[in-house]
C-alpha cells in the first residue's frame, strides 16, 4: 500500500481524467490528512478511480472547489 500524508493538491488540471490523481487497476493507496482544492479535469475534478482491484482509502481528507467538465465534479469512480 502507498500512503500519502499531509499533502495539498491545489489548482491542478488534467485534459482527461483526475485533475490531481488517478488510481487504476490494482492500485492500493491511502490518503491521510490530505486536501484537494480547485482541481479540474474532464472526469473526476480531483480524483479518478478506474479498474478491478483498485482501492483508495481517504482519512481526514477534504475535497473542495473542484470541478469536472463531464462527470464527477470532485471524485469519479468506475469499474471498481
Amino acid at each position: 500500500m502507498t500512503v500519502v500524508k499531509g499533502t495539498a493538491f491545489v489548482s491542478n488540471t488534467a485534459a482527461r481524467n483526475g485533475g490531481a490523481a488517478v488510481f487504476e487497476s490494482d492500485s492500493d493507496v491511502a490518503m491521510h490528512n490530505c486536501s484537494f482544492f480547485d482541481n479540474t479535469a474532464f472526469n473526476g475534478g480531483s480524483l479518478y478511480g478506474d479498474g478491478q482491484g483498485a482501492r483508495l482509502e481517504a482519512v481526514s481528507t477534504t475535497v473542495d472547489s473542484s470541478s469536472a467538465f463531464n462527470e464527477g465534479g470532485a471524485v469519479f469512480v468506475t469499474g471498481m
